[in-house]
């Protein structure tokens, strides 16, 4: 048996050693972490919040984001949430309202989705009846742009010619005319495409009216009930 280390080296070494042990591991009589002390409360909300988070819900549902069902038990969970931790529940797996993570978008450099796509032959590569849809999608948003200058122009041009004298106002309508068609040939977008613009525009504005219809309609319910009981 080797010879003992002495009593002041021992006690010294458990004074460093037996703290942090037990700082690491020991828990409050209740089940809490002793170092950290207790949990802050959950911050609670008020009308306000809740009438906000359904707001959201029904933008939410009328972009497609959530279903009838969906939409109608999470507005119903917003109404008689009591903490803010209830309601970020209810929008986790939803995105930023600045805008969303899209079907068609293009996978993250290095993910796998990404590595298959690179790794695919270039036949399986072919521009897909979706994809081109998509293109199409973004060349309707810049034609947005273009008819939006064209219409300003068009607006002040209307100004000119009312209230002042100005004598070549007129070719204001030149160049509103010039822009809108010139925004059609940079973009290269047939007569055919703009129809099916124009169809797709109409159908999602038709949709989303719907939505909205339903999600106020789902909210005056809400409220009423809220109002009676």
């Amino acid at each position: 048996m080797g010879p003992r280390a002495p009593d002041f080296l021992t006690s010294r070494f458990h004074s460093l050693t037996y703290p942090v042990f037990m700082n690491e591991t020991s828990h409050g009589a209740d089940g809490t972490d002793s170092t950290n002390g207790p949990k802050p409360p959950e911050i609670r909300i008020g009308d306000t919040d809740r009438h906000k988070a359904m707001e959201r819900l029904g933008n939410f549902f009328a972009d497609g984001y959530l279903d009838i069902d969906e939409f109608d038990e999470r507005t119903e969970a917003a109404a008689v949430a009591r903490s803010q931790a209830e309601l970020d529940r209810l929008f986790a797996d939803l995105p930023s309202e600045s805008g969303g993570t899209g079907a068609l978008a293009e996978p993250e450099p290095g993910t796998p989705g990404s590595q298959h796509a690179a790794d695919a032959p270039a036949e399986l590569q072919q521009v897909s009846a979706e994809s081109e849809l998509q293109a199409l999608l973004e060349k309707g948003k810049r034609l947005k742009i273009f008819d939006g200058f064209a219409f300003t122009i068009g607006l002040i041009t209307i100004g000119l010619l009312v209230f002042t004298e100005f004598e070549y106002a007129w070719t204001g309508f030149m160049v509103a005319m010039a822009v809108a068609l010139g925004g059609r040939a940079v973009l290269g977008i047939s007569d055919d495409e703009e129809e099916i613009l124009e169809e797709i525009s109409d159908s999602e504005s038709k949709r989303r009216t719907e939505r909205l219809r339903i999600a106020a309609e789902k909210r005056r319910q809400i409220e009423q009930r809220k109002d009676l009981s």
